[in-house]
């Protein structure tokens, strides 16, 4: 076990307002600030907030989600602080599949359903266009959650491609593949256009091996030379 991430809060890791991204919930929090975190998480949290690259690498089931996500909303957290927290991708999250940024989503829904302040949304190959097929789209993939305040689309989620090139989200989730159509993409480009990129987080990084491995160090090098 490590710190708790009120623990992390009170020795200036971690914003104070972490206090309030779930406050108002009637259902138990996800990110409980008082849960003691796992030691690779607080080892994790206190690496990157200070603007280390790190590799997380340990088994199934362990945390590794909270490893990024923790210090992705503190650096949102503290912009809104300083308000700061204008439009604009300040995270990028990459996944080999999308039903793995699927099942990913559905945890950052359930952190901030009740914080409209930090936006987020998925752009991959099943992202509708147009916002109202991309809602009755939404509407039908997560009719059956077990909160009924998430079988709707939240205040704060991105849910079609038009929407996120006019706000880009906070927290954008993607592939590979996807996001290297962004790039080049004529109309697409203006998701970068305005952001103010902080953090890029492969997950699932052991399967980035071989061709693979090579296209995604190219992508990750244009990616940084266009932002």
């Amino acid at each position: 076990s490590g710190k708790t991430i009120e623990e992390l809060i009170d020795n200036g890791t971690l914003s104070p307002l972490f206090r309030d991204l779930e406050k108002g919930k009637k259902y138990q929090p996800k990110l409980p600030i008082t849960r003691p975190l796992y030691l690779h998480q607080e080892k994790a949290i206190e690496k990157i907030v200070v603007g280390k690259n790190v590799v997380v690498s340990t088994g199934t089931g362990s945390g590794k989600t909270n490893c990024f996500v923790i210090p992705v909303i503190n650096e949102l957290l503290r912009e809104k602080a300083q308000g700061t927290l204008n439009d604009g991708v300040r995270a990028v999250f990459i996944y080999p599949m999308n039903a793995l940024a699927n099942d990913q989503i559905k945890g950052l829904r359930e952190i901030l359903m009740d914080y409209p302040d930090i936006r987020f949304g998925v752009y991959n190959g099943g992202t509708e266009n147009r916002e109202s097929d991309a809602i009755k789209l939404y509407e039908a993939m997560y009719a059956n959650e077990k909160y009924p305040e998430l079988r709707k689309r939240l205040s704060n989620e991105e849910v079609s491609r038009d929407e996120m090139k006019k706000h880009p989200p906070h927290i954008l989730f993607t592939n590979y593949a996807m996001l290297e159509h962004m790039l080049f993409r004529p109309g697409d480009d203006s998701i970068f256009s305005n952001s103010n990129f902080k953090f890029v987080v492969l997950d699932e990084a052991h399967v980035y091996a071989g061709a693979t491995g090579i296209e995604t160090s190219f992508l990750i090098g244009r990616l940084k030379g266009r932002i």
